[in-house]
């Protein structure tokens, strides 16, 4: 469930895709009936998991009981409508999600320990270690967006405030302010921005680097508390290769040496790895059953 699509993939147990659809948010539940609709006759659905841009802390067996996470709520419960009575269903963050694909068929393929550093509407970081997501005691590992800052003698942190800052709305904002006459149409989105960037233009390009030194910083701090030796930049501003440099640099100059590589899975990684958990899952569901009747 992202902020503006939602998107489903349905998958055998040794994972062949079996059938999936987009849709923008509000058409969650018509989404989820169309891919369902589109699986073989009789097939058991045997679990399910739903990537939220939330912290979860629990699963939800059934149709009946909330979610963990208010930012899924009403469109959680939509979309809830559209599954058969009893499917065990896991909710899990998206960033987290995403990390999976990286591991699995993303970026860091061979590495078990690494960073996933999210930066887009808003910022995430998923923490991978030994192979395993390390999700926390309360299902909140990674969540720097709660991050004090700013941090100074004169500014008191406020809640949040580090997301506030390298948002892309922010990220707007500062383009707006430094736009010049000469320069031509104001960039209405991140991605136009970017793109202007990578067109060479002076200000876009001065922008999206001063960006790429606020990520790089983060990085730093991501590198200062777990070592994690690669950090995969993603997102829909922090995969685009123009960071890379900035980045790099700025975490070179505050802290030890770490790889820093961008994103490969693209849109589709949080799908992708919300469906290697679901296949998961859905193995011990049936084992589960097979060892409970004997």
């Amino acid at each position: 469930l992202g902020p503006a699509k939602t998107r489903v993939r349905a998958c055998a147990l040794d994972g062949t895709l079996l059938a999936e659809g987009t849709g923008s948010r509000p058409e969650a539940a018509d989404t989820v009936r169309k891919v369902l609709d589109a699986l073989p006759a009789g097939a058991p659905l045997r679990a399910v998991v739903v990537a939220v841009g939330d912290v979860t802390t629990r699963d939800r067996e059934g149709a009946g009981e909330r979610p963990a996470t208010a930012k899924a709520g009403p469109v959680f419960d939509a979309m809830a409508v559209a599954l058969p009575e009893g499917v065990p269903v896991h909710l899990e963050n998206n960033v987290n999600c995403a990390a999976l694909a990286e591991l699995h068929e993303g970026a860091a393929v061979g590495r078990e320990t690494f960073g996933y550093l999210r930066i887009g509407v808003g910022i995430g970081l998923a923490v991978v270690i030994g192979g395993r997501v390390l999700r926390g005691a309360n299902g909140a590992a990674g969540e720097v967006a709660r991050l004090p800052y700013p941090w100074d003698d004169d500014r008191a942190p406020r809640h949040e405030g580090l997301e506030q800052r390298m948002g892309a709305r922010t990220l707007l904002r500062r383009a707006a302010e430094a736009w010049r006459d000469g320069d031509g149409p104001r960039p209405r989105t991140a991605e136009r921005l970017l793109a202007l960037s990578g067109q060479g233009h002076a200000t876009a390009r001065a922008v999206v680097d001063a960006h790429a030194a606020d990520v790089g910083r983060l990085a730093a701090a991501v590198a200062a508390v777990l070592d994690p030796g690669l950090i995969v930049l993603g997102g829909g501003t922090g995969a685009d290769p123009q960071l890379l440099p900035g980045v790099r640099a700025e975490l070179a100059r505050l802290s030890w040496p770490t790889e820093v590589v961008s994103s490969v899975v693209g849109d589709t990684g949080t799908v992708a790895g919300a469906s290697r958990l679901a296949v998961a899952h859905g193995i011990q569901t049936v084992t589960g059953a097979v060892r409970a009747k004997h």
